[in-house]
């Protein structure tokens, strides 16, 4: 997850994108001052960097220490891929939002409060015209759809949503002040 994939498709285009627009390494921020192009690649890898570590890491650990493959472990890896998002090492402890990432996660952990969480943001995004509106209520709907839509899916996804979902409250506070 630290991988700080947005930085690096910056440097593809020839731009520091934190010097850049908001500063953020994230895919919107990548897509204003380097193109939708490379906005796109930045928003399809960091979903991928979730993806994966919920994925294939999970199922190797639990291969690995002859588990089942269940939600806890996988949660945990998610957990770790978008704190490495959001603090990568290779930043100084920098990183995105963890937006894109969560979406990777959580559509292996929890797919169909997932998309209840991505038509809230298309929702939300349409009628304000702020992408970060859309965010920040994305997050927020993604662990109440996970309890009230899905109470019967493990409850490690649940507090690993909701801590997610403050997290990214947490990394959106310059937007919400600019918001207000």
């Amino acid at each position: 997850g630290s991988t700080p994939v947005g930085y690096l498709v910056g440097r593809c285009w020839g731009l520091d994108i934190r010097k850049l627009g908001s500063g953020n390494v994230g895919a919107t921020n990548v897509k204003r001052t380097c193109g939708q192009k490379a906005g796109y690649l930045t928003l399809v890898l960091d979903i991928l960097k979730g993806f994966v570590a919920v994925t294939l890491l999970a199922n190797l650990y639990g291969t690995v220490q002859g588990l089942e493959d269940g939600a806890n472990i996988s949660a945990f890896f998610g957990l770790a891929a978008i704190l490495g998002h959001c603090y990568s090492p290779f930043l100084n402890f920098r990183g995105g939002k963890g937006v894109a990432t969560s979406i990777g996660v959580f559509i292996v952990l929890c797919p169909a409060a997932t998309v209840v969480a991505v038509f809230v943001y298309l929702a939300v995004r349409k009628y304000s015209g702020f992408v970060s509106l859309g965010s920040l209520s994305a997050a927020l709907a993604l662990p109440l759809a996970n309890y009230f839509l899905f109470p019967s899916a493990d409850p490690s996804v649940f507090w690993v949503s909701a801590l997610i979902a403050l997290l990214i409250v947490v990394r959106h506070k310059d937007n919400i002040r600019r918001l207000i």
